[in-house]
């Protein structure tokens, strides 16, 4: 605000027949990663891909909800970071239990480490999509001149430790983590459709 501070944006296309570039971001001439950059330059973008948060994958709908929490919140960035690496690590352990029927004694290490990140990471999406609801009618009604019910449904696959020992024989024949924020989802419902 008072311009005593620069910030830089440095996008390097990465090959002419592809979409690949490298991203710097420098803050008074420091290389920063993305995240810190926020709090300097923040945008929205609408584009016509945006409606396969309707039509695609519950994995495109987790990577919103996700990526807005990471912009507002250091320590969900850094839990689901966390989560993510707990997960790969307990499939891969999940795929030697099933192939060689050992590592069972080191499977509760990584089920307590999602269940700590995993738990967080639920109530604070709840936390999101409880917000979002408390406005989201009013600016629907707003940008459309109707009055119509909107809201989002949260279908979360709760996490808790009861739930990962009744699936655990499943989990080692599935050699996958079954249960947690990785399997989440949510719709729009707009007047209960």
């Amino acid at each position: 605000n008072d311009g005593s501070e620069t910030f830089e944006v440095i996008i390097v296309k990465s090959h002419p027949n592809t979409n690949l570039s490298q991203k710097t971001f420098k803050i008074n001439g420091t290389p920063k990663p993305m995240y810190e950059t926020a709090k300097y330059f923040s945008t929205v973008l609408f584009c016509p891909q945006d409606l396969d948060l309707f039509t695609g994958s519950p994995a495109l709908r987790r990577k919103f909800l996700d990526d807005l929490l990471c912009k507002v919140d250091q320590k969900y960035k850094k839990e689901h970071a966390i989560y993510s690496k707990s997960v790969r690590q307990r499939n891969r352990l999940l795929e030697k239990i099933n192939k060689t029927g050992r590592g069972g004694d080191e499977l509760p290490f990584w089920t307590d480490e999602i269940l700590k990140t995993g738990t967080y990471l639920q109530e604070k999406r709840t936390e999101l999509i409880q917000t979002l609801n408390n406005t989201i009618e009013s600016i629907y009604s707003d940008i459309s001149s109707q009055t119509s019910k909107i809201r989002l449904d949260y279908k979360i696959n709760q996490i808790n430790l009861e739930r990962l020992e009744k699936h655990r024989e499943h989990e080692i024949y599935a050699k996958t983590t079954l249960v947690g924020p990785h399997r989440d989802d949510f719709d729009f419902l707009l007047n209960n459709f």
